[in-house]
């Protein structure tokens, strides 16, 4: 084992500073959240809900009036719906 050279101070298995894991996973979501915007603006906002896995789960912030979490493809376009 040798020290995180990434900032974190913590020593970590030779085996997990090799990979780039955060950074493959952030661009995997750049690629996710790319197609949804491509999906919506050639065929609608329900068609990209179509994409979105049917367990979604959504926490707004706090500091909103109508804070929470809500749940499933339903519950999620019902909200959002709402606020545009």
């Amino acid at each position: 084992m040798r020290l995180d050279t990434r900032g974190s101070g913590q020593v970590l298995p030779s085996r997990w500073r090799e990979r780039d894991t955060a950074r493959a996973m952030s661009q995997e979501n750049v690629e996710i959240v790319r197609r949804l915007y491509e999906v919506q603006g050639a065929h609608g906002l329900d068609a990209a809900f179509e994409l979105v896995d049917p367990g979604l789960e959504w926490q707004t912030s706090p500091n909103l009036p109508d804070a929470g979490t809500y749940r499933g493809r339903e519950e999620v376009r019902e909200k959002e719906s709402v606020w545009t």
